[in-house]
């Protein structure tokens, strides 16, 4: 390209070419260059040309037009998709709520009915408490508003600061880090509630059984992977999971915001995250962080 374009400009310098301009309806279309003196009928061809160079801008034009036309519509959906999951996810707790507040003022309730709607009310708000600040954190992050504020940091206590973060048990959850495993220099409130909601996922989907958190240096990168002994991730579901209100085909509760934000926090720390599963046998989630160089001991 840079090549022709030298070739024109010396073509237009020299005095022996005639530059003709070619136009439609008052806007240059380009310019046609003739040898002086040449046999070119400058009258016949120009027409012709500035048609072709109008015939090609027009075409241009609209399947830009068609691009644009379709990344709106696009874009709408996934709005519209977007609007229609957060209004399921938020009705449902605010219906319990309101249902179970109209029923405390029934004088006809026993104390441990009354007790037990208030119970009721209490879960469900803290739920909705959850979900909105899922919700706030992935619109933070998908704005770029949450950059992370790097720092030396323990893995092992970040691990067990998700757990108890997490609401799971101690004791279903096996812990296993490798002795002298370094530090990592990343934000480590991000990287706690990264790991929070892969746990959390787990322990959805386990059944009660026991969940296995090990963390080690592999390959020069330090890994994490939490596992699971639920029903598995199908393999048409392994990259969906990971976007916003995706569950797959064994969801099971949650917003379908955790995995969105796990990645999004991992990504931002120079991390990656991927599923590893077969289905009926459980899943494993690996987050594998870089290992800056200086790591203190």
């Amino acid at each position: 390209m840079a090549s022709c374009r030298l070739a024109f400009d010396e073509l237009a310098a020299d005095e022996r070419s005639a530059a003709i301009p070619l136009t439609r309806d008052g806007d240059r279309l380009g310019t046609l260059l003739v040898r002086r003196g040449s046999e070119v009928d400058v009258g016949a061809v120009r027409p012709a040309l500035e048609a072709l160079l109008a015939a090609g801008r027009a075409r241009d034009t609209l399947t830009r037009e068609v691009v644009e036309t379709r990344a709106l519509r696009r874009s709408d959906e996934i709005k519209t998709a977007v609007l229609r999951a957060v209004s399921h996810e938020l009705r449902s707790p605010v219906t319990a709520i309101v249902t179970s507040a109209e029923a405390l003022a029934s004088p006809a309730l026993e104390e441990g009915e009354r007790e037990e709607l208030a119970a009721g009310i209490t879960a469900e708000s803290r739920r909705l408490a959850g979900l909105i600040d899922k919700l706030l954190e992935l619109s933070r992050l998908e704005a770029g508003a949450s950059p992370p504020q790097r720092d030396w940091c323990a893995v092992e206590e970040l691990l067990r600061d998700a757990v108890q973060s997490a609401g799971v048990a101690p004791d279903r959850v096996k812990l296993v880090v490798d002795r002298e495993l370094p530090h990592i220099r990343a934000d480590a409130a991000q990287l706690e509630r990264a790991f929070a909601n892969l746990i959390e996922n787990a322990a959805r989907h386990a059944a009660g059984e026991p969940i296995s958190v090990r963390a080690r240096v592999s390959g020069g990168r330090l890994r994490v992977r939490v596992v699971d002994h639920g029903p598995g991730v199908p393999v048409a579901d392994q990259q969906r999971i990971f976007e916003p209100f995706v569950r797959g085909a064994n969801g099971s509760g949650g917003s379908g915001l955790g995995l969105a934000i796990v990645r999004g926090f991992v990504e931002a720390n120079g991390g990656h995250v991927h599923v590893e599963s077969v289905a009926g046998h459980g899943a494993s989630f690996v987050v594998e962080l870089p290992l800056p160089e200086g790591v203190p001991a």
